[in-house]
């Protein structure tokens, strides 16, 4: 069960003139307003969830919507993932890049295409931007660390800030409380002071409804602390340190209006004993960002 180590606790009082109850009961409420993910990308995560699926259920699957099997054949195919040999069929990539991997591809392509058109697209592509870069340096970092894995971490990178993009859309006032949308606050604790909540802990509301493992619900829960529990979980920590190489990095699509993302001391040994490693990697990280904004839109 997901949990919270050091969230205070929830009450249904009014507060600040914005608050009438609990933000994540309302939060899970409105968020089945967002239109479906595809059916193929539900099945696909229920298949990665089964230890007992078999290569020809993942064919099955994508038969029923062959738009989007074919942009993860795609995606598959590219140099990103840099196959030996071209693959035809789903249920070879599976066996190319394992379920984990053709999960988080499923999950990519399938949010993309459900949210890019109920967000204008200046929102979209901010929010998308910062969503890849992230996931993609978690990813690399996660595999230099030898950390977790590094499509979990990927995963988490993609989603760690989700709720705060949802936010504005069904909670205007309590989005604002706390900055939203003109800058992503990154101040965890003015959130919980105003919401009682974070948007870590929203994202992962949402995550685990959508029925993803838990190894990348905490890598969203935790990536923003506390210490321990980010040290703790290794999807977590990829991001934390992801986030805090893309600001050195200067990456930030607007500096002015996002504050430098808060450190914890989880990431400076990391930071510290993995630096020609990461110095090498912001090109790295360039070329598969423009790559991954490419194949995913």
């Amino acid at each position: 069960m997901m949990r919270r180590s050091n969230r205070p606790p929830e009450d249904t009082e009014k507060r600040d003139g914005a608050l009438e109850g609990p933000l994540r009961e309302r939060f899970l409420r409105r968020v089945e307003e967002l239109p479906a993910l595809p059916q193929v990308v539900t099945r696909v995560i229920e298949l990665c969830n089964d230890p007992m699926t078999t290569m020809g259920q993942f064919d099955q699957a994508f038969a029923q919507d062959p738009a989007l099997a074919s942009k993860v054949l795609r995606l598959v195919n590219s140099s990103y993932f840099a196959l030996p040999r071209p693959v035809a069929s789903i249920s070879r990539s599976v066996a190319f890049l394992g379920f984990t991997a053709v999960r988080a591809i499923a999950l990519s392509v399938g949010v993309a295409e459900t949210l890019r058109t109920a967000f204008p697209p200046k929102t979209w592509n901010s929010w998308w931007t910062h969503s890849v870069m992230v996931s993609e340096t978690a990813r690399q970092v996660a595999d230099i660390v030898r950390i977790g894995t590094p499509d979990d971490a990927q995963t988490s990178g993609l989603f760690h800030d989700i709720a705060e993009f949802l936010l504005p859309l069904y909670f205007p006032e309590e989005a604002a409380l706390a900055g939203l949308p003109d800058a992503r606050s990154d101040d965890i604790e003015r959130e919980r002071a105003v919401w009682r909540v974070d948007h870590a802990e929203l994202g992962a509301l949402l995550l685990q409804k959508w029925g993803l493992p838990a190894t990348v619900v905490d890598g969203v829960l935790f990536h923003h602390g506390p210490n321990d529990e980010t040290r703790a979980h290794p999807s977590a920590l990829a991001v934390h340190v992801a986030e805090q190489l893309i600001d050195q990095w200067g990456l930030g699509e607007n500096p002015e209006l996002n504050p430098r993302p808060r450190a914890l001391p989880a990431s400076d040994g990391v930071i510290a004993a993995f630096a020609v490693e990461f110095e090498k990697l912001e090109g790295e990280v360039r070329r598969r960002l423009d790559e991954s904004r490419h194949l995913l839109g």
